[in-house]
């Protein structure tokens, strides 16, 4: 896509709030065209695949009803702040997809995204279209090895957004692979480099969303290895174990993914070092940065297991394309070691968070911790003590090629 064209995309967001963040990503990308005005590199990309993952081509309208009919499991995203708003309705939402194009922006006017954290349970929403199961054939430019693991209907994800969203970059869960398909609208995705530097540059953020500013620089001096596409309706993306992305959605569009263990051969070191990477940053960031973000880390961990536990039938040695049996095995076994280390990490804060709130010689019994204490408190997000991690409040990123188990309000006060 030429660069006047990426432009125009962005254009109708003129006088909204993330107007000028916007136009600063479009300049970056626009700086990555060739001589013929293609933007390079890409990343891995298929076309027209909603008829391949589906039995009848879904539409928009099938994603809002997959909110719709399942209202009390969408998890709602400001894309000013970048943040978890659970004051958003069902109703805001629509009201800001439903303005007429063309339609002059305001500063008032705030993006979101709405992640449907329960998908594909729903006969109204997207099982109209009939779902089919991702198969390696359905793949044949992604790098998936014979014997990959793809999450069942539950554990995908359905996104959808109004004009001007943004998703801050992130890794998800970091040895796993995934694909991502757009239903309606457009997105402009950046993806970057598999490596060691990228992902010592992410730690940081794990769990914890960069801001706009953050993640301006994140993108133009930090992340190495920038990929670009611009994705329409049916186009597929391929995200790699523990690779960072991130996405501007110029309209109202949707997202449709699936996660996966993939034994490919090829990635199987960046699967390893992205577990690693994950566990260092449980230890050293996130114990650190309250019980939320503790929960959600092991979330990440159990839902990553669950589809490792799952490739079977791997041969005895290693082929051209695939690990051995027991490598992967072995992997399992390692994962279940680090999930009951983040399990304690956790159980270790939060007997540490009772013993701090726990009544004093003259205080008298007590039926817990008070309003006011930090535990009760988790739900505003906590206080981010470590390098320069992302805001204090409790941030998210939205869009991945998995659905984010996002705790709710209610939770985050456990």
């Amino acid at each position: 896509m030429a660069p006047s064209a990426i432009k125009k995309l962005w254009g109708p967001m003129y006088g909204s709030s993330v107007f000028e963040n916007g136009r600063r990503i479009v300049e970056f990308i626009n700086q990555h065209h060739d001589q013929h005005g293609q933007l390079r590199p890409v990343a891995p990309c298929q076309r027209r695949m909603l008829k391949t993952l589906f039995e009848t081509v879904p539409a928009f309208s099938h994603v809002v009803h997959e909110l719709m009919e399942g209202l009390e499991s969408v998890v709602y995203f400001d894309c000013v702040t970048l943040a978890g708003d659970d004051e958003v309705h069902f109703a805001d939402f629509v009201m800001r997809c439903t303005q007429p194009n063309g339609a002059p922006f305001s500063p008032q006017d705030r993006p979101y995204t709405a992640v449907q954290t329960q998908p594909l349970t729903n006969p109204m929403g997207l099982l109209r279209c009939n779902p089919r199961q991702p198969t390696l054939d359905m793949f044949p430019t992604f790098p998936f090895s014979p014997f990959a693991y793809f999450a069942r209907e539950p554990e995908r994800t359905v996104i959808a957004n109004s004009a001007g969203a943004f998703t801050a970059p992130h890794i998800d869960i970091g040895f796993t692979s995934g694909f991502s398909t757009v239903i309606g609208g457009t997105k402009i995705s950046i993806t970057f480099d598999v490596s060691e530097r990228n992902w010592k540059v992410m730690q940081r953020y794990q769990l914890q969303q960069p801001s706009w500013d953050q993640s301006i620089r994140l993108m133009r001096r930090e992340l190495e290895g920038p990929r670009f596409n611009v994705l329409k309706a049916g186009d597929t993306i391929y995200i790699a174990p523990g690779q960072p992305h991130m996405v501007l959605s110029p309209t109202v569009s949707a997202l449709y993914g699936c996660d996966a263990a993939n034994p490919f051969i090829k990635e199987w070191d960046a699967i390893l070092m992205g577990h690693q990477s994950m566990m260092w940053a449980i230890k050293n960031v996130l114990a650190k940065s309250g019980t939320f973000y503790l929960r959600e880390a092991i979330r990440d961990l159990e839902c990553g297991l669950n589809l490792w536990k799952n490739v079977k039938g791997l041969p005895q040695k290693r082929t051209d394309d695939t690990v051995a049996q027991s490598e992967v095995d072995n992997f399992v076994a390692e994962q279940e070691a680090c999930l009951e280390t983040a399990r304690n990490i956790l159980n270790h804060e939060l007997e540490a968070r009772l013993s701090a709130n726990a009544p004093g010689p003259s205080d008298g019994p007590s039926a817990g911790p008070s309003v006011g204490s930090s535990v009760a408190t988790e739900e505003a997000g906590p206080s981010v003590t470590t390098g320069e991690a992302g805001p204090s409040s409790s941030t998210q990123a939205a869009e991945s090629s998995r659905p984010r188990k996002k705790a709710k309000a209610s939770d985050r006060k456990k």
